[in-house]
């Protein structure tokens, strides 16, 4: 259901429940801009597939996963060979054993040896015979999903996915 809204004077037009286009971008309630429509079915598509995940942000491409999981929502880490120096450069440590994930360590979606995706760990279930992992990531230039491990368009592509936690004297 397309709604016009006017929050702060702007107007926009509200295309699902989360996300909102403004309205330049709208002619004939249909959105004109190709780059945005794009986004927007992208992110309906998501939504349809993995209907458990939690959607928390409109789509946008301030930022990709890495920048969420590494730069606070600043930045698009492209190369993936980058988020080894990152790992390496920050003192992430590898943690070998599920069951010592905790809220705040990070994951890593690798396909043939190269970082694809990455998320940060909310929540870890350890009451159920298979320890449930949830986490924050962003999709491409889609919205920012909250998710079980496994249930994103990048577990199926994957071949190997890593936890990470910062080491520091501090945590010693």
């Amino acid at each position: 259901m397309i709604m016009i809204l006017n929050p702060n004077e702007i107007n926009f037009v509200e295309l699902t429940l989360t996300t909102r286009v403004p309205d330049h971008f709208i002619e004939n309630n249909q959105v004109i801009d190709p780059v945005i429509a794009g986004k927007i079915e992208l992110d309906r598509k998501y939504r349809q597939e993995f209907s458990t995940a939690i959607p928390r942000s409109n789509p946008c491409n301030y930022y990709n996963c890495h920048g969420l999981t590494f730069a606070s929502r600043r930045t698009r880490v492209i190369n993936s060979n980058e988020i080894q120096i990152i790992l390496e450069d920050d003192s992430y440590k590898q943690i070998e054993n599920i069951r010592n994930v905790m809220p705040g360590d990070i994951v890593v979606y690798y396909q043939e040896g190269d970082a694809q995706h990455s998320a940060i760990v909310i929540n870890v279930d350890l009451t159920t015979v298979l320890t449930q992992v949830k986490v924050v990531s962003k999709w491409g230039e889609g919205s920012e999903f909250i998710h079980l491990i496994n249930d994103c368009p990048y577990a199926r592509d994957s071949d190997e996915i890593k936890y990470y936690r910062v080491h520091s004297v501090e945590h010693e």
